[in-house]
Parts: C-alpha cells; sequence; structure tokens
C-alpha cells in the first residue's frame, strides 16, 4: 500500500472516529497515525492542524500538564517548523531562479549589444 492509499485510509477511518461512541484515546492513536503518515507524505499543514486536533482531545482528556500533551504540542511546534522551512527553501529558490533569469537575460543583451556595435563599424568601415 502505497503513502498516499494509507493516508486516504486513515483520513476515512478518522472520519468514522468522529462519533461520540469512540473512546478518547482510540481517537488520539488514529489521529497520531494520521499525523505521522502525513509528514511522511510531506503533508506538514494537515500533520499540523492533525496535531492541533490532538493537543485539544489530550488537554481535555488529559490535562495541560500531562507528558503526552507535551509531547504532542512539541510534535505539533517541529511539523510547523519544518513546513516554515520548506516554504523558505522553495521562496529562496523562487527568488535563485528569478536571478538566473535575469543573469541569463543581461548576458543576451551584452551578446546583441555588442552584435549590434560590430555591425555598426562593419556598415562605417564600408561608407
Amino acid at each position: 500500500m502505497t503513502r498516499q492509499t494509507e493516508v486516504k485510509r486513515l483520513i476515512t477511518i478518522n472520519k468514522e472516529l468522529d462519533k461520540p461512541s469512540v473512546a478518547p484515546n482510540t481517537r488520539i492513536r488514529m489521529l497520531n497515525q494520521l499525523a505521522n503518515k502525513l509528514q511522511k507524505v510531506g503533508r506538514f499543514k494537515q500533520a499540523s492542524e492533525t496535531y492541533k486536533q490532538i493537543v485539544m482531545i489530550q488537554c481535555q482528556v488529559f490535562g495541560e500538564g500531562h507528558p503526552r500533551t507535551i509531547c504532542s504540542k512539541t510534535r505539533e511546534a517541529m511539523t510547523y517548523n519544518h513546513q516554515v522551512d520548506i516554504d523558505n527553501k522553495s521562496r529562496h529558490y523562487r527568488e535563485a531562479k528569478k536571478l538566473e533569469e535575469a543573469e541569463r537575460i543581461r548576458k543576451a543583451n551584452e551578446e546583441a549589444l555588442k552584435k549590434r556595435e560590430k555591425a555598426a563599424k562593419k556598415a562605417a568601415k564600408m561608407e
């Protein structure tokens, strides 16, 4: 089973877990599986949102100071930081590509100008 297929399966299961009869620990466990799979396939924003859900449930069940809640908060923060890193790298990559394109255009313009100057000198000699 591919990661994408597994993520879809977990999302489907997660929708079933919205029923009030599901125990909070079961919901937390399934949400953790979903968040981990989302991270592995690079869907960090969705993983971060899933960790937020986990933290909310754990705060209600265990309290804010409980080690499980703190661990989930840490995972949420790490996922968010990873997403920010990727966004920054993407932005830097786009900026570098723009600079490369600008440099390529500048060189092409210089070459065209040199050709025009050569042609103008040649034409001036022929006169």
